[in-house]
Formats: structure tokens, sequence, C-alpha cells
């Protein structure tokens, strides 16, 4: 796990990833027991009959440096528009 908003996974040889996060992201996880990775998001109870957007990356990336492409990703900026921007990470 990488920080506290993305999650990221990778191959036996570490050099290709899964990396995927919400806005906003509660908590990411994982199991080395059982093979597995948690993004969690958190938001406001969505009244019955009321629609509720997130916003959540989901990406693959091949390469050894995975926190200089979660730095690339954040840097374009794509979580600014969610309304749940800032929150909780």
């Amino acid at each position: 796990m990488l920080g506290k908003v993305y999650g990221a996974c990778r191959s036996s040889r570490a050099d290709r990833w899964f990396i995927t996060t919400w806005v906003p992201c509660y908590r990411t996880w994982a199991n080395p027991d059982v093979p597995c990775l948690h993004s969690d998001p958190q938001f406001p109870d969505c009244p019955p009959g009321e629609t509720r957007r997130l916003r959540g990356w989901f990406s693959f990336y091949e390469g050894k440096d995975v926190e200089a492409e979660i730095r690339r990703i954040e840097a374009t900026g794509w979580r600014r528009d969610s309304p749940y921007h800032g929150a909780m990470g």
C-alpha cells in the first residue's frame, strides 16, 4: 500500500502494477494471507430515490517506480472535480 489514498498490487517481478483509489478514500489495505487489495470509499448516506456519484481511479502501470507513477496520476488533477475532494484523504 502506498500512502493513505492509493492502493497498489504488484506482479511477482515488481514491474507490473494495478493502482486504485476512490474520492474520498477512507482507507486502503491488503491481506497477505488471502491475496486481495481494498480501497474503501466513505461517503454520506444516499436517501431512497436519490443518486450519489463517487469518483475512482483504476489503472495499470508497467515499470519499477510505482511511487513516481502515483505522483504522475495525482498531478493530472483528476480528483479536483469530485464533490468530496479533500475529504478523508
